[in-house]
């Protein structure tokens, strides 16, 4: 499950988005995928 939650920040700042206003958007978007794996990871790596 961490291959599939890894930190997107990387790839956002490396690419063509930087300066623009949906790097912010993706910063959120990130926040809650972390937050999905980090809810859902424990129970799947367990059941």
């Amino acid at each position: 499950m961490a291959d599939v939650c890894g930190k997107l920040q990387a790839f956002v700042e490396a690419g063509p988005h930087r300066g623009r206003p949906e790097l912010q958007t993706a910063y959120a978007l990130e926040s809650v995928l972390d937050e999905v794996c980090f809810i859902v990871g424990p129970p799947l790596s367990v059941g």
